[in-house]
């Protein structure tokens, strides 16, 4: 019977305690996990001042290696410390650990290192939303399109589709219905032939809310468009099954059967 098992905060400072002074490369990669693997316990059991200490650790240890896993465990370490920071509401260090993420690391090549630089930029617009700030919201979702809109593997499409249909959602709560009309339909225009179930979903939702927004002006035409919008989500994702999906189409379906009554 095997005696494996999920590594546990003892495993890890094991591993922190015995080479943490280790000179090979990588070791010392293997040091800079164990601790980003601490730093995640810590996190999930609600300690957040021990994962920040361990993240800063990586940070304060690492952060002139050249190697390019190296730069990715930093550029994770200081992802994980912006968003421990955020959870506790501590924005002014979140925004400043995702801005250094965009400084140091924007113009990396890796395909990691990209994404991980976008979730920098969607921490940053997710904040700036909290806080009310729509402007510097939107300037961050610029920058994410701008940067990885010709990205075409599937976990960056999702993060800009899902950028773009922020966008509508800013401009919708902001009454700008126009603008708002025009990022939905980006969703729609870019991704509606992704099979990605993430981006899909935002296609969905771009779809019902091109629908919603659409009845803001109350004429016939906005109502036959709307009708129009709702019925290609249905026909495009009716046979979807994913349970965020399914919802979302029973709440297309009211509203379409609603106003064409």
């Amino acid at each position: 019977m095997s005696d494996e098992h999920d590594p546990t905060l003892a495993d890890y400072t094991s591993i922190v305690d015995s080479y943490s002074t280790d000179s090979d490369p990588e070791m010392r990669l293997t040091v800079a996990d164990a601790l980003l693997g601490r730093a995640l316990l810590h996190h999930t059991e609600g300690d957040h001042a021990a994962a920040i200490a361990d993240l800063t650790l990586i940070v304060d240890s690492y952060s002139t290696g050249s190697d390019p896993e190296m730069r990715e465990a930093v550029a994770l370490a200081l992802f994980g410390r912006g968003t421990t920071h955020e959870d506790k509401g501590n924005y002014a260090a979140a925004i400043a650990d995702f801005t250094l993420i965009v400084d140091s690391y924007s113009t990396d090549s890796d395909p990691e290192m990209r994404l991980t630089v976008a979730d920098a930029f969607i921490g940053r617009v997710r904040i700036y939303v909290n806080q009310g700030d729509h402007a510097a919201a939107d300037s961050q979702i610029t920058l994410i399109v701008d940067s990885y809109s010709a990205d075409t593997r599937p976990a960056m499409r999702a993060k800009v589709s899902a950028a773009l249909y922020e966008r509508g959602d800013l401009q919708t709560q902001q009454g700008n219905y126009t603008a708002a009309s025009a990022a939905y339909r980006a969703v729609v225009n870019s991704y509606i032939t992704d099979s990605t179930a993430s981006v899909r979903l935002e296609v969905a939702k771009a779809l019902f809310m091109l629908g919603h927004v659409s009845q803001k002006d109350e004429s016939e035409n906005s109502r036959v468009y709307a009708i129009s919008i709702w019925n290609m989500a249905l026909e495009t994702y009716g046979d979807d099954s994913e349970p965020e999906m399914h919802s979302l189409l029973a709440d297309i379906r009211t509203m379409r059967d609603q106003i064409a009554s």
